[in-house]
């Protein structure tokens, strides 16, 4: 059973479509609906940095290799860096370079690799944060 289903989403016309996505991409899709739909105060940017023919002008735009997936920024102008992997997909070389290099910028990057714990993220950062 798709991600989707198990966690009651649906995309209306998109259905077929996200149920044929990997995993990694239903998580990601589930993730950004739930926020659209609960915290629609964010936004929240897909910063797509997968290999393809254009890659090479992606560089020269600014493409780096191991960028998280998504980044939330709040009202506040607080910004999140979020990761999102299968439960058992594994952090790239790139990414984890990528993720060390905004640490040490003092900046948190959130691997999510499963629902709940996105709804825990938005929860603890933009819920229990702002009480």
């Amino acid at each position: 059973m798709s991600l989707r289903l198990r966690h009651n989403f649906n995309f209306g016309k998109l259905n077929n479509y996200v149920d044929a996505l990997p995993e990694e991409a239903q998580l990601q899709a589930i993730c950004v609906k739930y926020a659209q739909i609960h915290y629609p105060h964010l936004l929240l940017i897909h910063c797509p940095n997968t290999s393809s023919s254009k890659q090479t002008s992606a560089k020269l735009m600014g493409l780096k290799a191991g960028f998280p997936d998504i980044l939330l920024i709040d009202e506040f102008a607080n910004h999140y860096y979020c990761e999102f992997k299968s439960e058992k997909g594994i952090i790239s070389e790139a990414q984890k370079a990528m993720h060390l290099d905004l640490e040490e910028k003092g900046l948190e990057v959130q691997i999510i690799r499963k629902f709940g714990e996105w709804q825990v993220f938005l929860y603890k950062n933009f819920v229990y944060k702002n009480i």
